[in-house]
């Protein structure tokens, strides 16, 4: 009876998690959609993204591209013809595409990338609760639960400009850090290999591994090596691919913004002041308590130090989306606090 209870609470307490966290992932899209200005960068458009001929560096972002022309390969003519054409006739559906960007012509196109991008948030708020529960610090799945829902809501803040590829960075690198903490290794160099098709940023994630497992104690040398040395094999292997395929496309490898932070700051202070106490309160959360946080969570921490030292001069200002990929290990650290 009390085996039956259980289960049963267990079923209704998933149940209102899947439905609370599928409901905050529609307000959260919904949003970025109307706020972000995504697709809204010519050098990125939506169907130079899709057909390739966008510019460097946006064009080596070619995982959610990739997956829209997959599908799109396998689906039978007569129902793409069909769907093509009820989407060309559906006001609302028009309206969205407006506002997302998107030619009127690439309905479909653009619906597989809002469905990537959806579930992406939601593989971001399990995966963020796979790793909040792995790492430790919570005596309940109760408070484990409350607080992926919470890790949702300041994702609000990195929308002031979007590409179609952010959710799928959150997502990937999340999934990544907790099979890393998992040392479920295959699944690792699985969601490894995604992150390098997805973003070039996935370089960070060997930096993870080096800084928690670098310590005999946690792994034997000559297997960390060994997995060190196959992550680095396997980004130059896509990274080289990437810049071969569209070595003849237009851009450049990074862009450089220091002329546009130097306009920003003069025009707009006030929203630098805003920034800074947002980041004190951030790093307050972070900090505070510090030796008590999980050990792997302060390693993976290591990621925020390239990324600041890359925002000034190839980030826009206060283009808070660059630190998607950290965002697990931030909203995780400061998360345990708010817990306590």
């Amino acid at each position: 009876m009390y085996n039956a209870s259980l289960r049963r609470f267990s079923q209704i307490r998933e149940f209102v998690f899947l439905s609370a966290s599928a409901i905050l992932c529609v307000a959260l899209l919904v949003t970025f959609i109307q706020i972000s200005g995504v697709n809204r960068n010519p050098k990125a458009g939506f169907r130079e993204m899709l057909n390739g001929t966008a510019y460097k560096p946006y064009i080596y972002r070619v995982l959610v591209p990739g997956v829209v022309r997959g599908v799109l390969s396998v689906l039978p003519v007569p129902l793409e013809d069909a769907a093509r054409s009820w989407l060309t006739r559906n006001q609302t559906i028009q309206r969205w595409l407006f506002i997302f960007n998107a030619p009127r012509d690439l309905g479909l196109e653009a619906l597989l990338v809002w469905i990537i991008m959806y579930f992406s948030l939601l593989g971001f708020c399990y995966s963020i609760r796979y790793l909040l529960s792995i790492t430790g610090g919570f005596k309940s799945s109760f408070s484990i639960d409350l607080s992926t829902l919470f890790a949702l809501i300041p994702l609000f803040l990195f929308f002031g400009f979007g590409y179609i590829y952010d959710f799928t960075t959150l997502f990937l690198f999340t999934l990544a850090l907790a099979w890393m903490a998992q040392k479920k290794w295959l699944a690792y160099l699985s969601v490894f290999v995604l992150a390098c098709v997805n973003k070039e940023t996935a370089i960070l994630l060997p930096l993870v591994f080096f800084m928690h497992y670098k310590d005999q104690n946690r792994m034997p040398r000559l297997r960390f090596l060994t997995l060190l040395v196959v992550q680095v094999i396997i980004y130059a292997l896509v990274k080289g691919w990437l810049f071969f395929e569209f070595r003849n496309n237009p851009g450049e490898l990074v862009e450089i913004h220091l002329t546009e932070y130097q306009m920003v700051l003069q025009k707009q202070p006030w929203v630098g002041i805003i920034s800074f106490f947002i980041l004190a309160i951030l790093l307050l959360l972070v900090f505070r308590n510090w030796k008590r946080k999980p050990l792997f969570l302060r390693h993976a921490l290591i990621m925020v130090l390239p990324l600041l030292a890359l925002i000034v001069p190839f980030g826009f200002p206060y283009e808070f989306r660059v630190f998607y990929e950290v965002y697990p290990v931030f909203s995780s650290l400061a998360i345990l606090n708010i817990a306590r």
